[in-house]
Protein backbone atom coordinates (compact mmCIF):
# COMPACT_ATOMS: atom_id res chain seq x y z
CA UNK A 1 0.00 0.00 0.00
CA UNK A 2 1.21 3.50 -0.82
CA UNK A 3 -0.08 6.97 -0.02
CA UNK A 4 -2.05 8.58 -2.85
CA UNK A 5 -3.55 11.86 -1.61
CA UNK A 6 -7.15 12.59 -2.50
CA UNK A 7 -7.00 15.21 -5.23
CA UNK A 8 -10.26 15.20 -7.20
CA UNK A 9 -9.14 17.96 -9.56
CA UNK A 10 -6.30 15.69 -10.74
CA UNK A 11 -8.02 12.33 -10.43
CA UNK A 12 -10.99 13.39 -12.53
CA UNK A 13 -9.33 15.91 -14.84
CA UNK A 14 -10.01 13.69 -17.86
CA UNK A 15 -13.60 12.96 -16.88
CA UNK A 16 -15.32 15.31 -19.34
CA UNK A 17 -18.74 14.81 -17.76
CA UNK A 18 -17.68 15.00 -14.12
CA UNK A 19 -20.08 17.89 -13.49
CA UNK A 20 -22.98 15.83 -14.83
CA UNK A 21 -21.79 12.90 -12.72
CA UNK A 22 -21.88 15.06 -9.58
CA UNK A 23 -25.46 16.02 -10.36
CA UNK A 24 -26.39 12.33 -10.72
CA UNK A 25 -24.57 11.55 -7.47
CA UNK A 26 -26.43 14.30 -5.62
CA UNK A 27 -29.76 13.06 -6.99
CA UNK A 28 -28.85 9.50 -6.01
CA UNK A 29 -28.04 10.61 -2.46
CA UNK A 30 -31.32 12.52 -2.24
CA UNK A 31 -33.17 9.32 -3.12
CA UNK A 32 -31.20 7.39 -0.48
CA UNK A 33 -32.00 9.98 2.18
CA UNK A 34 -35.71 9.90 1.23
CA UNK A 35 -35.83 6.11 1.52
CA UNK A 36 -34.13 6.11 4.91
CA UNK A 37 -36.37 8.90 6.21
CA UNK A 38 -39.32 6.74 5.18
CA UNK A 39 -37.81 3.68 6.93
CA UNK A 40 -37.36 1.92 3.61
CA UNK A 41 -34.38 0.08 2.20
CA UNK A 42 -32.27 2.50 0.14
CA UNK A 43 -31.45 1.69 -3.47
CA UNK A 44 -27.77 2.41 -4.06
CA UNK A 45 -27.01 2.84 -7.75
CA UNK A 46 -23.75 1.03 -8.54
CA UNK A 47 -23.68 2.57 -12.00
CA UNK A 48 -23.17 5.99 -10.38
CA UNK A 49 -20.11 5.23 -8.25
CA UNK A 50 -19.00 2.59 -10.76
CA UNK A 51 -18.56 5.31 -13.40
CA UNK A 52 -15.49 6.51 -11.46
CA UNK A 53 -13.63 3.21 -11.79
CA UNK A 54 -11.37 4.03 -14.79
CA UNK A 55 -10.23 7.29 -13.20
CA UNK A 56 -9.60 5.67 -9.83
CA UNK A 57 -7.59 2.90 -11.46
CA UNK A 58 -5.54 5.45 -13.38
CA UNK A 59 -4.79 7.37 -10.17
CA UNK A 60 -3.61 4.16 -8.51
CA UNK A 61 -1.63 3.00 -11.58
CA UNK A 62 -4.06 0.16 -12.30
CA UNK A 63 -3.46 -1.32 -8.85
CA UNK A 64 -5.66 -2.22 -5.89
CA UNK A 65 -5.52 0.63 -3.39
CA UNK A 66 -5.01 -1.86 -0.58
CA UNK A 67 -2.74 -4.71 -1.71
CA UNK A 68 -1.19 -3.08 -4.81
CA UNK A 69 -1.92 -6.04 -7.08
CA UNK A 70 -2.68 -5.26 -10.72
CA UNK A 71 -6.47 -5.22 -10.77
CA UNK A 72 -7.24 -5.89 -14.43
CA UNK A 73 -4.81 -8.82 -14.65
CA UNK A 74 -7.19 -11.18 -12.85
CA UNK A 75 -10.59 -9.48 -12.65
CA UNK A 76 -12.73 -6.40 -13.22
CA UNK A 77 -12.04 -4.84 -9.84
CA UNK A 78 -14.42 -2.98 -7.53
CA UNK A 79 -15.15 0.61 -6.64
CA UNK A 80 -14.86 0.08 -2.93
CA UNK A 81 -16.45 2.14 -0.16
CA UNK A 82 -13.86 2.80 2.53
CA UNK A 83 -16.67 3.49 4.99
CA UNK A 84 -19.33 0.88 4.09
CA UNK A 85 -22.64 2.26 2.84
CA UNK A 86 -25.13 -0.39 4.06
CA UNK A 87 -23.98 -1.69 7.43
CA UNK A 88 -20.97 -2.05 9.72
CA UNK A 89 -19.99 -5.52 10.91
CA UNK A 90 -18.36 -4.23 14.07
CA UNK A 91 -21.46 -2.19 15.04
CA UNK A 92 -24.75 -4.05 14.35
CA UNK A 93 -26.80 -0.99 15.31
CA UNK A 94 -25.11 1.08 12.62
CA UNK A 95 -27.04 1.52 9.36
CA UNK A 96 -23.94 2.21 7.32
CA UNK A 97 -22.40 5.47 6.14
CA UNK A 98 -25.10 5.90 3.51
CA UNK A 99 -24.37 9.62 3.12
CA UNK A 100 -20.93 8.71 1.72
CA UNK A 101 -22.24 6.26 -0.88
CA UNK A 102 -21.40 8.62 -3.76
CA UNK A 103 -18.71 10.72 -2.10
CA UNK A 104 -15.48 10.47 -4.18
CA UNK A 105 -13.35 10.83 -1.04
CA UNK A 106 -14.85 7.55 0.21
CA UNK A 107 -14.30 5.59 -3.01
CA UNK A 108 -11.21 3.53 -3.84
CA UNK A 109 -10.26 0.95 -6.47
CA UNK A 110 -9.97 -2.53 -5.01
CA UNK A 111 -9.36 -6.06 -6.21
CA UNK A 112 -12.03 -8.62 -5.38
CA UNK A 113 -9.70 -10.45 -3.00
CA UNK A 114 -9.31 -7.41 -0.75
CA UNK A 115 -12.94 -6.32 -0.91
CA UNK A 116 -15.14 -9.39 -1.35
CA UNK A 117 -15.50 -12.84 0.21
CA UNK A 118 -13.33 -13.00 3.28
CA UNK A 119 -11.96 -9.50 2.64
CA UNK A 120 -13.12 -6.08 3.79
CA UNK A 121 -16.80 -6.28 2.77
CA UNK A 122 -18.69 -4.24 5.43
CA UNK A 123 -15.94 -4.12 8.03
CA UNK A 124 -14.92 -0.77 9.42
CA UNK A 125 -13.28 -0.91 12.84
CA UNK A 126 -12.76 2.36 14.70
CA UNK A 127 -11.79 3.42 18.20
CA UNK A 128 -15.16 2.47 19.76
CA UNK A 129 -15.87 5.72 21.56
CA UNK A 130 -15.49 7.68 18.31
CA UNK A 131 -17.96 5.77 16.10
CA UNK A 132 -19.86 8.21 13.86
CA UNK A 133 -23.59 7.53 13.50
CA UNK A 134 -24.25 10.68 11.53
CA UNK A 135 -22.54 13.03 9.11
CA UNK A 136 -21.56 15.64 11.67
CA UNK A 137 -19.67 13.12 13.80
CA UNK A 138 -17.41 11.79 11.01
CA UNK A 139 -14.56 14.31 11.52
CA UNK A 140 -14.05 13.07 15.09
CA UNK A 141 -14.12 9.37 14.16
CA UNK A 142 -10.80 7.52 14.48
CA UNK A 143 -10.64 4.69 11.89
CA UNK A 144 -8.55 1.60 12.54
CA UNK A 145 -8.19 0.86 8.83
CA UNK A 146 -5.64 2.35 6.49
CA UNK A 147 -6.82 4.50 3.62
CA UNK A 148 -4.28 5.49 0.96
CA UNK A 149 -6.01 8.87 0.86
CA UNK A 150 -5.70 9.52 4.59
CA UNK A 151 -2.62 7.68 5.81
CA UNK A 152 1.02 7.08 5.06
CA UNK A 153 1.09 3.27 5.27
CA UNK A 154 4.78 3.23 6.18
CA UNK A 155 3.85 4.72 9.55
CA UNK A 156 1.80 1.61 10.37
CA UNK A 157 3.20 -1.30 8.34
CA UNK A 158 6.57 -3.08 8.18
CA UNK A 159 7.56 -5.49 5.43
CA UNK A 160 9.38 -8.39 7.03
CA UNK A 161 13.07 -8.94 6.29
CA UNK A 162 15.16 -11.98 7.24
CA UNK A 163 18.30 -10.53 8.85
CA UNK A 164 20.08 -13.91 8.79
CA UNK A 165 19.50 -14.68 5.11
CA UNK A 166 19.62 -11.02 4.07
CA UNK A 167 16.43 -11.17 2.07
CA UNK A 168 12.72 -10.22 2.32
CA UNK A 169 10.06 -12.76 3.23
CA UNK A 170 7.03 -11.30 1.45
CA UNK A 171 5.10 -10.86 4.70
CA UNK A 172 3.86 -7.58 6.11
CA UNK A 173 3.60 -6.82 9.84
CA UNK A 174 2.10 -4.02 11.90
CA UNK A 175 4.53 -1.56 13.37
CA UNK A 176 4.83 -2.14 17.12
CA UNK A 177 1.84 -0.61 18.86
CA UNK A 178 -0.07 0.18 15.64
CA UNK A 179 -3.64 -1.06 15.96
CA UNK A 180 -4.33 0.54 12.58
CA UNK A 181 -1.63 -1.63 11.01
CA UNK A 182 -2.85 -4.79 12.73
CA UNK A 183 -6.49 -4.23 11.78
CA UNK A 184 -5.61 -3.38 8.19
CA UNK A 185 -3.57 -6.55 7.70
CA UNK A 186 -6.40 -8.61 9.17
CA UNK A 187 -9.35 -6.97 7.37
CA UNK A 188 -7.72 -6.59 3.95
CA UNK A 189 -6.09 -10.04 4.28
CA UNK A 190 -2.70 -8.62 3.32
CA UNK A 191 -0.88 -11.85 4.18
CA UNK A 192 -3.01 -14.22 2.11
CA UNK A 193 -0.79 -16.94 0.66
CA UNK A 194 -0.75 -16.01 -3.02
CA UNK A 195 -0.29 -12.32 -2.26
CA UNK A 196 2.76 -13.10 -0.09
CA UNK A 197 4.22 -15.15 -2.95
CA UNK A 198 3.72 -12.38 -5.51
CA UNK A 199 5.02 -9.73 -3.14
CA UNK A 200 8.15 -11.77 -2.43
CA UNK A 201 8.79 -12.30 -6.16
CA UNK A 202 8.52 -8.54 -6.69
CA UNK A 203 10.86 -7.79 -3.77
CA UNK A 204 13.49 -10.24 -4.99
CA UNK A 205 13.21 -8.91 -8.55
CA UNK A 206 13.76 -5.36 -7.32
CA UNK A 207 16.88 -6.30 -5.34
CA UNK A 208 18.19 -8.19 -8.39
CA UNK A 209 17.52 -5.22 -10.66
CA UNK A 210 19.25 -2.91 -8.20
CA UNK A 211 22.41 -5.04 -8.19
CA UNK A 212 22.45 -5.22 -12.00
CA UNK A 213 21.86 -1.47 -12.33
CA UNK A 214 24.61 -0.73 -9.81
CA UNK A 215 27.11 -2.95 -11.60
CA UNK A 216 26.27 -1.44 -14.98
CA UNK A 217 26.17 2.16 -13.80
CA UNK A 218 22.44 2.52 -14.45
CA UNK A 219 21.19 3.45 -10.99
CA UNK A 220 19.64 6.71 -12.22
CA UNK A 221 17.47 4.78 -14.67
CA UNK A 222 16.61 2.22 -12.00
CA UNK A 223 15.60 4.91 -9.50
CA UNK A 224 13.47 6.74 -12.04
CA UNK A 225 11.51 3.57 -12.67
CA UNK A 226 11.08 2.91 -8.96
CA UNK A 227 10.00 6.47 -8.23
CA UNK A 228 7.31 6.32 -10.91
CA UNK A 229 5.36 4.13 -8.41
CA UNK A 230 3.70 2.23 -11.25
CA UNK A 231 4.95 -1.28 -10.49
CA UNK A 232 2.82 -3.59 -8.35
CA UNK A 233 3.81 -3.90 -4.69
CA UNK A 234 5.96 -0.77 -4.81
CA UNK A 235 5.66 -0.27 -1.05
CA UNK A 236 7.03 -3.76 -0.45
CA UNK A 237 9.72 -3.33 -3.11
CA UNK A 238 11.09 -0.10 -1.66
CA UNK A 239 11.03 -1.44 1.88
CA UNK A 240 12.86 -4.63 0.85
CA UNK A 241 15.50 -2.68 -1.05
CA UNK A 242 16.05 -0.30 1.84
CA UNK A 243 16.46 -3.22 4.25
CA UNK A 244 18.76 -5.03 1.83
CA UNK A 245 21.04 -1.99 1.41
CA UNK A 246 21.19 -1.52 5.19
CA UNK A 247 21.89 -5.23 5.69
CA UNK A 248 24.67 -5.11 3.07
CA UNK A 249 26.16 -2.04 4.72
CA UNK A 250 26.25 -3.76 8.12
CA UNK A 251 27.82 -6.87 6.59
CA UNK A 252 30.53 -4.81 4.87
CA UNK A 253 31.23 -2.87 8.05
CA UNK A 254 31.58 -6.17 9.89
CA UNK A 255 34.02 -7.46 7.25
CA UNK A 256 35.96 -4.21 7.42
CA UNK A 257 36.30 -4.49 11.19
CA UNK A 258 37.91 -7.93 10.84
CA UNK A 259 40.76 -6.73 8.63
CA UNK A 260 44.21 -6.53 10.23
CA UNK A 261 45.51 -3.17 11.37
CA UNK A 262 48.71 -2.87 9.32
Amino acid sequence: MIHRPFDPATIYQNFANFGDWQTRANDGLTNVRTAIAGHQKPDFKSEIYGALKPYLLEWFFGKCAYCESNVDATGWGDVEHYRPKRKVEEEPAHGGYYWLAYDPSNLLPSCQKCNQGQGKMNHFPVVPSTRAFNELAVPSEVPLLLSPYLHRPGEHLIYDFDEIAGEPTGFVKPKPGSEVGRSSIDVYKLNRARLVELRLEAQRATINSYEIAKNKGRLDEFNRKLNALTEPYIGARVSALRDYIEWTKRRLESDLAKLPDV
